[in-house]
């Protein structure tokens, strides 16, 4: 571990004044936004769930962010669907990660017609948008946050796979491989020692790029309804609840939200491309 930071570490300082800035600003939004989530509870004036008399109450020194249409505070909703929209987020990726890369990584290697149906498989999933396949899979498996997360995830999949297969097929008859199996090696051995270990920093690049894009699907599903039901404090479902008001004049109930994204997506992007370009492993965002 102190190797990896010690590589980080030597690469930042060796890195451009634009990639530094990029890495930069992305930390301090990412960590800005991570430690919001945990200590929501310190930051928000009142509960996510506590209503007042104060309905639509725009920004003032005791809403900072004003109230909604049923007098809840949205700077503590903000605050609470951090955590929410990060949890999921989170998991999606995890879940793409594991199946994509699993799948990616047996299919490279053994080839034959099982990479043949995974890859048509991989590539039918792969001609659609995420959120058409993340709506899809909410759709089949219900609304709530553990729905949300595995279809968002299973959506996400197909990049890992078609990353983790085209490292695989470039590595797998190298010089050293063929060392390690002519002693003995077997191929459990030989994939998860030899071959996955070389793949992770492109997948945790790559990881880093579908977390963006899985808070922007977790959002799109919550502004569709499809997600994280109400009255859970959701991004998303809450962007959507003041596009219903946005008639009465209530504009802070869209906006805020609509910034929390914002925020998130571009810290993720500028931190995944500022370490992609660090060290010059050339991933690609779908």
């Amino acid at each position: 571990m102190n190797k990896l930071f010690n590589e980080i570490g030597r690469k930042f300082k060796q890195s451009s004044k634009s990639d530094k800035l990029l890495v930069s600003a992305g930390l301090v939004l990412v960590l800005g936004m991570i430690l919001l989530g945990l200590f929501a509870s310190f930051v928000s004036p009142y509960g996510p769930y506590e209503m007042s008399q104060s309905r639509l109450s725009p920004p003032s020194t005791e809403h900072l962010f004003g109230t909604d249409y049923l007098g809840r505070d949205i700077l503590s909703r903000m605050a609470y669907g951090t955590r929410i929209s990060l949890l999921v987020a989170a998991v999606a990726a995890s879940v793409s990660l594991i199946l994509g890369a699993s799948l990616g990584l047996f299919s490279g290697y053994f080839g034959g017609n099982m990479d043949r149906v995974i890859g048509l498989t991989m590539d039918a999933l792969y001609s659609f948008p995420v959120i058409v396949l993340a709506i899809m899979m909410t759709i089949m498996l219900g609304p709530g946050v553990t729905s949300t997360a595995i279809g968002v995830g299973i959506a996400l999949t197909p990049s890992y796979y078609r990353v983790t297969r085209s490292f695989v097929l470039s590595i797998k008859e190298r010089g050293f491989i063929e060392g390690v199996r002519a002693i003995g090696a077997g191929d459990l051995h030989i994939m998860s020692r030899h071959i996955l270990p070389n793949a992770l920093p492109s997948l945790a690049v790559l990881a880093s790029f579908n977390m963006a894009e899985g808070i922007i699907s977790v959002a799109g599903l919550g502004f569709l309804g499809l997600g994280v039901p109400q009255p859970t404090p959701e991004w998303g479902a809450d962007l959507k609840m003041g596009r219903d008001v946005l008639a009465y004049g209530a504009w802070w109930v869209s906006v805020f939200p609509g910034l929390m994204i914002l925020a998130m997506v571009l810290g993720v992007n500028m931190l995944s491309e500022g370490v992609n370009s660090l060290f010059k492993l050339g991933v690609r965002r779908r």
